[in-house]
């Protein structure tokens, strides 16, 4: 809720109790494959031109160009889990959205994003909104992109 840690302490609880609420999850596996297509094969943007350069000085690979490096994906899982690196793309839901602190009406899942969606929508907004909506929604059933598992891929 949008400026909600500008309230008193009181306010904040009864909002928490009062509203509707949810959050969607994603397998742990499915997030760090996610993470890895996002911000280490598309190597787009500056920040994360400098994340393929931690992973790779990490291995021993410093002298690499960031842009034209192969990071595969056992080499980001390994430099993950054995850096402490902390991300939202990667890190525990519990540290994000603290489900054991707040109640969620819905909890969903990505893996099943639109439905759950729908469900959502048909809830606070009647069902042929609901279908309206779940009818225009050609990006919730793109294409996987494919991952490199090795540098020769």
């Amino acid at each position: 809720m949008p400026g909600l840690k500008f309230l008193p302490m009181k306010k904040i609880l009864r909002c928490i109790e009062t509203s509707n609420s949810f959050m969607f999850v994603r397998h742990p596996i499915g997030r760090v494959l996610s993470a890895y297509k996002n911000k280490v094969l598309r190597k787009l943007p500056y920040r994360m031109k400098a994340l393929v350069r931690l992973i790779l000085e990490y291995h021993g690979m410093k002298n690499q160009n960031p842009e034209i490096a192969n990071v595969t994906f056992p080499q980001f899982v390994d430099w993950i889990t054995n850096t402490g690196s902390v991300n939202n793309h990667w890190r525990s839901f519990i540290d994000i959205c603290h489900p054991c602190n707040i109640n969620y009406t819905f909890t969903g899942r990505v893996e099943t994003l639109a439905s759950d969606l729908y469900h959502i929508m048909k809830k606070f907004y009647g069902e042929r909104i609901a279908s309206e909506w779940y009818e225009k929604q050609p990006r919730l059933n793109q294409k996987p992109m494919p991952i490199k598992s090795s540098p020769e891929e």
